[in-house]
């Protein structure tokens, strides 16, 4: 089909459900008409002795409408076809020391409601993305509040590969900290809205299947402002082919069209950026301040693309809206 980035001779390419590339452990195909289900085990030794497990629940393993101090602690969810946790409109809700893994979909889904915790959790093998946390909004300044802390995310977007990061951040002022966010083929965070911060992170092994992207991305609107990037680690973020530099390109922070006013303060770089992009890639913004960082090992520490007044102006008319009375007053 169409796209804005066509193919070219040499990209990569994958083949999902064919039951003639069945070569290698771990490929699977599913004949739907049938209902059978083949597969090539990736197991070790006897294979007599390994139990295999299918999940046929679609839905979220655990919903939540409007509760208000709720708290799930010390759980194990995994073999969902769909999401493990969601909490829709909820406020002070709490999901504490659980292990989310083996799932179709998003790990954990936090749409709206306010001050909602993920605390000490580990999600691994999911389809989607680890972490959907939107609360609050950077257009009327309601605060969100959600925080994620002490997790472990690693090995998201198993079956969607792009757009599907560790943690997905919407709305205004939530906060990822002290997590480790590992051996994902896109993006660990992506920030949208505003007034977010991130912070004494350990982030590696990462994006290394997509190109044009970052480790933390922001993109798109003039508004997401005031982001905090502050003392987190990144290790190994160099893109999927560092062969393609000259084409390609990867960042460990990337803010992508007109994203201004973030503060990038106290971090170490470790083998980051290749091709375009440096360590650090700012694409069309302005008022970012990169202030007392390290870099290790990295090609180049910080890029820049520079867009037109005419670019800016059509921005401005895609962004910008009349402010509401209310907030006048």
């Amino acid at each position: 089909g169409r796209t804005k980035y066509p193919s070219r001779v040499g990209a990569r390419f994958y083949v999902t459900n064919a039951a003639s590339e069945i070569a290698s452990p771990g490929e699977w195909y599913l004949d739907r008409s049938a209902g059978r289900l083949y597969w090539y085990p990736d197991v070790v030794g006897n294979v007599g002795e390994f139990q295999a497990e299918m999940s046929c629940t679609s839905g979220p393993l655990l919903a939540c409408h409007s509760l208000k101090r709720f708290e799930l602690s010390n759980v194990t969810l995994e073999c969902g076809r769909g999401e493990g946790v969601r909490l829709v409109e909820c406020e002070d809700c709490v999901v504490a020391d659980c292990h989310l893994a083996n799932l179709g979909g998003t790990g954990i889904r936090i749409e709206g409601g306010k001050r909602n915790s993920v605390l000490r959790t580990v999600i691994q093998d999911v389809g989607a993305a680890g972490i959907y946390a939107a609360g609050g909004s950077h257009r009327t300044l309601d605060d969100g509040g959600h925080r994620i802390e002490d997790c472990t995310i690693r090995r998201v977007a198993r079956l969607h590969r792009t757009y599907n990061p560790g943690v997905h951040l919407a709305g205004r002022s939530a906060r990822v900290a002290n997590c480790l966010l590992e051996d994902m083929p896109s993006s660990a965070i992506r920030a949208d809205g505003a007034d977010h911060v991130i912070e004494y992170n350990l982030i590696r092994k990462v994006g290394w299947e997509s190109e044009d992207q970052g480790a933390i991305d922001v993109y798109g609107d003039v508004l997401f402002r005031n982001l905090l990037i502050r003392c987190n680690h990144f290790i190994d973020i160099q893109g999927p082919d560092p062969s393609d530099a000259d084409i390609t390109a990867s960042a460990a922070i990337r803010l992508d069209d007109f994203i201004c006013g973030a503060l990038i303060i106290g971090n170490v770089f470790q083998r980051c950026g290749y091709g375009l992009f440096g360590a650090i890639q700012i694409h069309g913004g302005k008022e970012n301040v990169i202030d007392r960082n390290i870099f290790v090992e990295c090609p180049s520490c910080v890029s820049f693309t520079m867009y037109s007044p005419e670019r800016w102006a059509e921005s401005m008319k895609q962004h910008f809206f009349a402010i509401p009375e209310e907030l006048i007053r």
